[in-house]
C-alpha cells in the first residue's frame, strides 16, 4: 500500500522498541526514514508553538465550564468563534458539519453569557434577538 493513501485510513502505525509496526487497521507499515522525517517535523511545530497556548486553552474551558455565564467565558466562546470561522473557511468537506457544530455551539454560548450580563430591558435589544 502506498504512504500516501495511509492518510485514508482511520487506524494507527506506531513503535515499540525502536521497532516500527503495521498499522492497527490496515497492515501497513511506514518506512523508517518516513516516520522519522514526520516525527521530527511534529517536534518541529510543537517547540516553535507558544508554550502557554495549551495551559491557557485547558484552564479557559476548566473556567468556562465552572463559570459559563461569566463575561470571560463569554470572551473566550468568542475568540472560539472566530477562530472556528476562520478554520470552516480553509476546512476539507469531511471537516465542515463538525466545525459548524462547533461554531453554533460557541455562538450560543457566547450570546447566553451577554444575555446574562445585559439582560433584556423590555426594547428587544441585540443580546436578546440573538439568544432566542
Amino acid at each position: 500500500q502506498p504512504e500516501d493513501l495511509k492518510s485514508e485510513c482511520a487506524g494507527a502505525c506506531l513503535t515499540s522498541n525502536g521497532v516500527l509496526l503495521p498499522c492497527d487497521c490496515c497492515g501497513f507499515c511506514p518506512s523508517e526514514s518516513s516516520w522519522l522525517q514526520r516525527e521530527e517535523e511534529g517536534e518541529e511545530l510543537l517547540e516553535a508553538l507558544p508554550e502557554g497556548m495549551y495551559t491557557a486553552w485547558a484552564k479557559m474551558e476548566e473556567f468556562a465550564a465552572a463559570h459559563p455565564l461569566h463575561g470571560l467565558s463569554g470572551r473566550w466562546k468568542k475568540h472560539l468563534a472566530y477562530h472556528t470561522e476562520k478554520e470552516l473557511n480553509e476546512a476539507e468537506p469531511d471537516e465542515v458539519s463538525e466545525l459548524t457544530e462547533d461554531l453554533s455551539k460557541y455562538w450560543s454560548q457566547h450570546w447566553r453569557c451577554l444575555a446574562a450580563l445585559l439582560p433584556e430591558r423590555g426594547e428587544g435589544g441585540v443580546v436578546a434577538a440573538h439568544y432566542r
